[in-house]
């Protein structure tokens, strides 16, 4: 709500961007994985949904960089 507040009233850019992604904003969205993420992986895997090994959790996130920077 207070980001919405912020790009709404064009409070300060540097700190609500309306940017897509929050254009690396104070108060955005680029932010939320890495807060969430880890949160919903702990969740998921506690109610036994979770990755069948770790290592596959780790060779899927190396293929995803690997292609990110091929990709670049």
């Amino acid at each position: 709500m207070l980001r919405l507040a912020g790009e709404l009233a064009h409070w300060s850019p540097r700190l609500f961007s309306a940017a897509p992604g929050g254009g690396m904003a104070v108060v955005g969205i680029s932010w939320l994985p890495f807060i969430f993420g880890p949160y919903f992986a702990v969740k998921l895997t506690s109610a036994g949904h979770g990755a069948p090994s770790i290592w596959k959790g780790f060779g899927f996130t190396a293929l995803g960089l690997a292609i990110y920077v091929g990709g670049a």
